[in-house]
């Protein structure tokens, strides 16, 4: 059983990884023994419940990670900007209406989306040009994928 050490604020704690039957390790410290499961081409991840530090055993690699506090979420039209028009939910292009180059107005047609056996029109939700319509007619489109990109700026 090979002894190991974890530093958290400035204290340093022993540990050791152990195997149990069936293939399982388990981490014993302080005494006490909390099974991983089999580590084999898996990441397993330890709580030591000491300042919001994790150990991450990837393949018995050991890695420490500390939380941070959160941080602000923003959405994901906030994060790829104003111009990105997004599928509603799975279906398939229907129609391109627009050409990659072409100016829009705020509120015009750009495509048409075929889901639950209904045709979704897709508006411009912006004025400006269009940057790149990133599926063909025909494809299939997850929910929230990134349909076409309008840039704000007429060039």
């Amino acid at each position: 059983m090979e002894k190991r050490n974890i530093l958290i604020d400035n204290k340093n704690y022993e540990y050791s990884l152990v195997s149990l039957s069936g293939g399982d390790k388990a981490i014993a410290l302080n005494g006490n023994l909390y099974p991983l499961g089999n580590s084999g081409d898996q990441v397993n991840v330890f709580d030591f419940g000491l300042n919001n530090q994790k150990q991450i055993f990837i393949n018995d690699k050991e890695f420490i990670v500390k939380s941070l506090n959160k941080v602000e979420r923003v959405s994901r039209e906030q994060s790829l900007g104003a111009g990105a028009i997004l599928s509603p939910m799975p279906g398939k292009v229907f129609k391109v209406l627009k050409e990659e180059g072409e100016k829009v107005r705020l509120g015009e047609p750009i495509l048409i989306l075929e889901a639950m056996k209904m045709e979704h029109t897709l508006y411009a939700n912006t004025d400006g040009i269009i940057e790149k319509i990133y599926y063909k007619e025909g494809e299939q489109v997850a929910g929230s994928e990134v349909l076409c990109s309008v840039s704000e700026n007429e060039k």
